[in-house]
């Protein structure tokens, strides 16, 4: 997942943590600063809080995030294809090279759908 998608996530309200330990920063940022700080439960992590970056969520949690209507993954030709929706009833599709990036994708155009107005079901 590149830079520009993990920021349109990010920009449409996903969670920015979860299983994955993997961010990505914009490109052509100022150097890294990393400072050391402690978590509310004590644990000492770093951060980089001159750097603008987005979470690169797992598959896992990008199909979660879909939630419980029917969804279908298949691949076809080296090519992804999230479905949203039943057959006689696809209410969209995405396609991209990575299942990631065809899911990530998907939950996009939903959400914006859903903040449109317009109601997954």
């Amino acid at each position: 997942m590149d830079y520009e998608l993990a920021r349109q996530l990010k920009d449409a309200g996903f969670p920015q943590s979860g299983k994955n330990v993997l961010y990505i920063s914009a490109p052509s940022q100022s150097p890294l600063e990393l400072r050391e700080e402690t978590t509310e439960y004590g644990e000492k992590i770093l951060t980089a809080p001159n750097i603008e970056a987005a979470y690169i969520p797992t598959l896992e949690e990008l199909i979660s995030a879909l939630g419980p209507e029917l969804f279908t993954l298949q691949c076809f030709d080296g090519k992804w294809d999230a479905i949203y929706g039943e057959n006689g009833n696809v209410k969209q599709i995405k396609s991209a090279d990575t299942a990631t990036t065809a899911v990530a994708q998907l939950w996009l155009a939903l959400t914006t759908k859903e903040k449109k107005g317009e109601v997954k079901s």
